[in-house]
């Protein structure tokens, strides 16, 4: 074998095609890096806290590589948006933030992911939203969603299995809480954030963040007494039980809250000509033909005053 073709054999493999689909190359390996970094750093800050300085440099040093990686791939980005032209916009139905979103959202949504690279991945995707128009667009659209929302909601024992920790006085950590509570609340938190930037450009951002609000209010108390939830694990399914009975309600109303509507609506019209029949307005009953006798009286002093 000739030394060339063992150092190609010694090289490392390059992906000579995109992960990401409608992404090339360049950006694609930006955001499997950005994505890399950040979970890394989520899985070793989600760890037990660093108690000396080496510990804690290394830890800033993470983070530091991950805020980088995801500098550099929210930059090229920019960059790719900006030098493509109206043609090619025209041409492709999807940018480039969009396919980045569904490419992230397919790990959001892949349930046998860690949920250290679900937050990673939602990490991106908020940054995405928060620069891309059609980003924004893509996701208000269709059933998109509202297939987040079914992942938030069937996120199982968010604040159970904690990780907690019992100090020298045998208490529980305070600020313990899973990665599954976690990912769902930073989830409801951006279904949150969308509605109050842009619920009216989108009133489906406002929609899904009227669904998640009973869930944020749950999750947030089990944030604030993460130490009593081990001990309380009854009153936790107490809590989770009357949760679904109002999603359940929530469901029917929205089943049957039309037809109500429509029922409503040919009470109302009734009552109004009873209304009308039994207090009759001056000079007929409808309002229509006292239009049409103002009208006749206003062309015909038109007329009149026209001169010949």
């Amino acid at each position: 074998m000739s030394s060339k073709a063992a150092a190609a054999s010694a090289a490392p493999l390059m992906p000579v095609e995109s992960p990401v689909t409608g992404v090339n190359l360049a950006l694609a390996s930006l955001l499997v890096e950005a994505i890399k970094t950040r979970r890394k750093y989520i899985s070793k800050s989600s760890s037990s806290p660093p108690k000396d300085d080496e510990k804690q440099s290394l830890l800033k040093n993470i983070e530091n590589k991950a805020t980088d990686a995801t500098t550099a791939f929210l930059n090229e980005l920019r960059n790719q948006v900006e030098s493509s032209s109206a043609s090619q916009r025209s041409k492709n139905s999807a940018s480039a933030p969009t396919n980045c979103l569904k490419f992230l959202l397919e790990i959001i949504s892949n349930e046998s992911n860690s949920f250290h690279l679900r937050r990673a991945a939602l990490v991106l995707i908020r940054e995405i939203l928060q620069r891309s128009s059609d980003a924004r667009c893509y996701l208000a659209s269709g059933e998109t969603l509202l297939e987040i929302v079914s992942i938030v909601e069937g996120v199982q024992d968010a604040g159970e299995e904690c990780d907690t920790t019992l100090s020298s006085g045998g208490r529980a950590n305070e600020t313990a809480i899973s990665p599954a509570a976690l990912f769902q609340q930073e989830a409801i938190e951006l279904i949150h954030q969308l509605a109050l930037q842009y619920g009216r450009l989108y009133p489906k951002f406002t929609v899904a963040s009227r669904l998640l609000g009973d869930m944020s209010t749950s999750i947030h108390l089990q944030s604030q007494n993460i130490g009593a939830i081990t001990g309380n694990r009854e009153r936790s399914k107490n809590q989770r039980h009357n949760i679904h009975l109002i999603r359940k309600k929530r469901d029917e109303a929205l089943e049957r809250g039309t037809k109500a509507c429509q029922s409503l609506e040919v009470m109302i019209a009734r009552a109004d000509y009873c209304f009308k029949v039994l207090l009759p307005r001056w000079g007929g009953f409808n309002k229509a033909d006292d239009q049409v006798k103002e009208d006749k009286n206003i062309t015909s002093i038109s007329t009149s005053e026209t001169p010949i």
